[in-house]
């Protein structure tokens, strides 16, 4: 678990320090230790859209997130899982890990999603658009 402040998690959770590895890394080394990982785990409630979710998508990592905000949105089928369901998304975490090659594809999706729905090239477009209607 990357994070502000996760050292105290292990014991929160009543998991083993050995089980649950926590590190605070600067921004510089955050994307590098992300894309070594096989997924990227999203249980975020409370926000709108989680740029972290958005990052680890242009990483290429597929993604498990609960179903809440903007996540269904942003992940579309393919790109991940999505649900509010504790089996559905055990599930998706265990075939991702055991899976290498289903991981590859999941990645891949949900790098393509991100960069046509959120990338550049589409904001680019979307604001070119934006001012021609502002001086028709």
């Amino acid at each position: 678990v990357f994070g502000m402040d996760t050292s105290r998690l292990p014991a929160h959770l009543g998991v083993p320090g050995e089980r649950l590895r926590v590190r605070e890394l600067p921004q510089a080394g955050l994307h590098a230790a992300m894309a070594l990982r096989r997924l990227y785990l999203h249980p975020v409630r409370w926000t709108s859209l989680g740029l972290s979710l958005l990052e680890a998508m242009f990483l290429g990592m597929p993604v498990v997130a609960l179903d809440t905000t903007e996540a269904r949105e942003a992940v579309p089928p393919g790109a991940g899982t999505v649900s509010n369901r504790p089996d559905v998304l055990r599930a998706a975490v265990r075939r991702l890990l055991a899976d290498p090659e289903h991981a590859r594809e999941t990645g891949a999706a949900a790098r393509a999603a991100v960069r046509d729905r959120y990338g550049v090239r589409r904001f680019l477009t979307d604001w070119d658009q934006f001012m021609k209607e502002v001086v028709r």
